[in-house]
């Protein structure tokens, strides 16, 4: 893979393509330099939610510190709050489990999201809520992803 690191790097910082970016993104994020978790800082500030998701979800696999997280507990996109959601959790931040209260009470998008936060957490308290989701919310998709969910649990 040291073969391809500037290939990388460079789809990773010029890519017009954000899935190839995204995914160059998390190819060098798997590398241990500074440089590598100095990519991964920088992309947090695309106009592309997938690629601030998988910077974001990338620094969370880095051990990042949790202020990283904090800044983007109100980021427009469910995918990127989602990844917020799950890696304060970890960390034992209480505005981890407020990012999925809100998503799993917000429009479908949220709560498919919010959802999958849940089912990598598994926080205390949840389940009541994902059983809720999976008998009585008004989306054919939230209630089979809620159900499914709580099969595997």
């Amino acid at each position: 893979a040291d073969a391809y690191v500037e290939q990388l790097r460079t789809l990773a910082t010029s890519s017009e393509d954000t899935q190839l970016q995204s995914a160059a993104l998390n190819a060098v994020a798997e590398g241990p330099s500074r440089e590598a978790g100095d990519l991964l800082e920088a992309a947090l500030n695309s106009w592309d939610a997938r690629v601030r998701a998988n910077a974001l979800e990338a620094l969370d696999r880095r051990e990042a510190g949790e202020g990283v997280f904090l800044r983007f507990t109100r980021d427009p996109n469910p995918r990127v709050r989602a990844n917020v959601a799950r890696a304060l959790i970890h960390r034992g931040r209480s505005e981890g489990q407020q990012v999925l209260e809100q998503m799993l009470s917000g429009d479908e998008a949220e709560r498919i999201s919010g959802l999958w936060a849940f089912s990598k957490t598994h926080p205390e308290g949840f389940s009541r809520t994902a059983q809720m989701l999976a008998e009585q919310d008004p989306s054919q998709r939230v209630r089979q992803k809620a159900a499914e969910l709580l099969a595997t649990a």
